[in-house]
């Protein structure tokens, strides 16, 4: 019962930021969205956010095989990356357009106010998105 609920409080602590991440890249999405009609802000949103997973995880994964293992990673092991990229794009696309999270999360930011005091917040959302790729030309330039 325990570490159900330790497990429950991590899980809530880490999807209040990808929440507050959906929330801040759709918003953005939805006010450019006046010049664009085709665009899907919520599958743009997810899209980006996927994004930023993978290229957390190729960080991850780029670091055990530089420092760890000492060696180059696997060529196969970056087509890997796009895949689980394509992945996850479909997974919080289903989770956010399936069950209309972006109203309710709307709701609960609009009325209590967002959870992080940030001046810009979709700064905060962009640069959770290009960090990872930022951390990885770095390593690329410097140990290659």
């Amino acid at each position: 019962m325990l570490m159900k609920t330790l497990v429950t409080a991590q899980e809530i602590f880490f999807m209040k930021f990808i929440d507050y991440i959906y929330y801040n890249l759709y918003d953005w999405y939805n006010s450019e969205n006046t010049l664009h009609k085709s665009k899907n802000p919520g599958r743009m949103a997810s899209v980006m956010l996927a994004l930023s997973v993978a290229g957390w995880l190729m960080v991850l994964t780029y670091s055990y095989f530089k420092f760890i293992k000492k060696m180059d990673m696997p060529d196969f092991m970056k087509y890997i990356f796009v895949a689980v990229g394509f992945a996850f794009a479909v997974i919080f696309t289903n989770y956010y357009d399936s069950s209309y999270k972006y109203f309710a999360l709307q709701k609960k930011y609009v009325a209590n106010g967002l959870p992080y005091k940030f001046k810009y917040p979709i700064l905060i959302s962009f640069l959770s998105i290009v960090f990872p790729f930022m951390i990885l030309l770095f390593f690329i330039l410097y140990f290659a």
